[in-house]
């Protein structure tokens, strides 16, 4: 029971920082923060969004075909690693030069696909059984609709551009986290499975 018990806490936990990351927030902010530069009016703004999804999608084609060779445990490292860079090079292009904004958008959307957001799912197939994926997955949603409820207040109490600084403290709080509890004090299933050897009742 007690190792059960740990697999649902990391995992709940890996889904919880899937949220908080900062991808579902760029994604709901993203017109708001082009426009607020005063560079980009609303029509580009919106196309930009568009190319935010091309990137989301190209991401899992390049994911596809480096799971396998990294690992789970060094991709959620280095997506994490990633992220919190990204998100303080998108505070410092929002603040100080708006053009460099776009291009960070796109490569912090890019990295979130090809590390932490199906990593994430994978490390809970390997390590839950079917009820447990369950309760983790019903944790990702309530988690995503209190994050989605709660960032509106955020923006509006601590302004736009607060998002990215906020998203780089919590980026660096899930590296901690998975270099901690993931790689050195290893989970009950320590196997860093490639997706081609999964068990079948993943």
């Amino acid at each position: 029971f007690r190792r059960q018990l740990r697999c649902v806490q990391e995992t709940g936990t890996l889904h919880m920082g899937n949220i908080f990351c900062g991808f579902f927030g760029l994604m709901i902010f993203s017109t708001t923060l082009l426009i607020s530069t005063n560079a980009i009016n609303e029509d580009s703004a919106i196309q930009i969004t568009l190319y935010l999804g091309v990137m989301n999608l190209a991401g899992i084609f390049v994911y596809a075909g480096v799971i396998d060779y990294f690992g789970r445990r060094a991709l959620l490292l280095l997506g994490y690693t990633s992220l919190g860079c990204l998100s303080l090079f998108n505070y410092y292009a929002l603040n100080n030069n708006p053009s460099l904004l776009v291009p960070g958008m796109c490569l912090f959307v890019l990295c979130y696909s090809m590390s932490v957001g199906p990593t994430s799912w994978i490390y809970c197939s390997e390590l839950l059984p079917s009820n447990g994926v369950s309760l983790t997955t019903t944790v990702f949603w309530i988690c995503e609709s209190l994050y989605c409820f709660s960032i509106l207040h955020v923006k509006e109490a601590l302004g736009v551009d607060s998002f990215f600084y906020l998203t780089a403290v919590i980026d660096l709080f899930f590296l901690i986290f998975v270099f901690v509890i993931c790689l050195l004090y290893t989970s009950p299933s320590p196997r860093d499975l490639s997706t081609s050897r999964m068990p079948s009742s993943a």
